[in-house]
């Protein structure tokens, strides 16, 4: 880690995002109310310092202490902006390849418990699934009305209800194809919106929501 922290590349990477960010973020957002009520009170200072203090010379030296104590404020800020982009970019790295290995071990106990249709893990993905379908269900009235189109795709053309269910290979006329193009187009929306709200549930369960 410590190599990785100290990389060069990271400090190039963190100037150039950095710049860029910063210009997307007030394109986006507008000016910050912490810039401009550090603007704010950078003139009324300067305001005070002008109004009271009369002698030329030791208000040029206060003005000039003034923006050099700025200067130093912003270094020391940028310093450790640096080094939190640094660390984030460190743990990301680290929490991509944790994760990983898990996936992994999850992958390969998952193959051999779902050998038998009676296992932990199938009974458990399977429950799973069925509680996520009625759920977003309830939510979401494009997901009822996609998978009620399904449905009616397959009630109506007996066919392609053999072609998708029973992978049968059977002849279809130009309509049947028709329909089983657009229940595979539909079924890819369906996914969609079951993997958005998969990682939705992920977060809830692991508390980050």
């Amino acid at each position: 880690m410590e190599e990785m922290f100290e990389n060069k590349v990271l400090d190039d990477l963190y100037n150039v995002r950095r710049d860029g960010f910063e210009c997307i973020f007030i394109n986006h957002y507008g000016e910050p109310q912490e810039i401009q009520k550090s603007r704010t009170s950078e003139n009324q200072l300067t305001k005070k310092i002008e109004k009271f203090v009369k002698n030329k010379k030791k208000k040029k030296e206060i003005l000039e202490k003034l923006y050099e104590h700025k200067d130093d404020l912003l270094g020391e800020m940028c310093f450790w902006e640096q080094q939190y982009y640094k660390l984030g970019f460190v743990d990301g790295v680290y929490f991509k390849k944790e994760m990983k290995e898990q996936k992994e071990i999850f992958a390969n106990n998952a193959i051999k418990d779902n050998m038998e249709n009676d296992s932990f893990f199938y009974i458990w993905k399977h429950s799973l699934i069925e509680f996520l379908t009625a759920e977003i269900r309830k939510k979401s009235k494009e997901y009822a009305e996609i998978t009620n189109k399904m449905s009616e795709i397959k009630k109506q053309f007996d066919n392609v209800r053999i072609f998708l269910e029973d992978r049968e290979v059977i002849e279809l006329t130009k309509e049947e194809l028709k329909a089983v193009i657009e229940y595979i187009n539909l079924k890819e929306k369906i996914e969609d919106i079951e993997k958005v709200e998969m990682f939705k549930l992920g977060l809830k369960e692991t508390n980050w929501l």
